[in-house]
């Protein structure tokens, strides 16, 4: 064992990298032992995870109103593609962007068509 790993445990070493910590009780860890006391403490309140077997109460849902069928116009699918950001990523259907925004004219009757029949159905 090297002496530098002892004397550092036992809190002798002078030249720490790590400054000293303020507790939370007013005190300051400047050994290294405290040091490593108190991170532990520290990081073991903040990985701890709470009981599994615990489930929050939650209030019954109750829906007053409901929605039977849902619709949109071929202006409102264009006002929504002329609102995208052509910087951004693709989403899931890995359609750029850009080409929907600078195609929301020629695809809004197309995907008003599409969306038509599954906003009906409720899919």
């Amino acid at each position: 064992m090297r002496w530098s790993i002892v004397n550092d445990v036992q809190g002798v070493m002078r030249d720490s990298t790590i400054p000293p910590l303020n507790k939370s009780d007013g005190t300051t860890a400047t050994t290294s032992r405290k040091k490593v006391n108190l991170l532990a403490e520290h990081f073991s309140r903040k990985m701890t995870i709470p009981d599994p077997t615990y489930l929050p109460l939650s209030p019954p849902m109750v829906a007053r109103d409901t929605l039977t069928s849902l619709t949109t116009t071929e202006e409102e699918v264009r006002a929504t593609l002329t609102k995208l950001e052509e910087d951004k990523a693709v989403g899931p259907d890995e359609l750029s962007p850009r080409v929907l925004l600078r195609c929301a004219t020629e695809l809004a009757p197309h995907l008003t068509l599409i969306f038509g029949p599954i906003l009906r159905h409720n899919r």
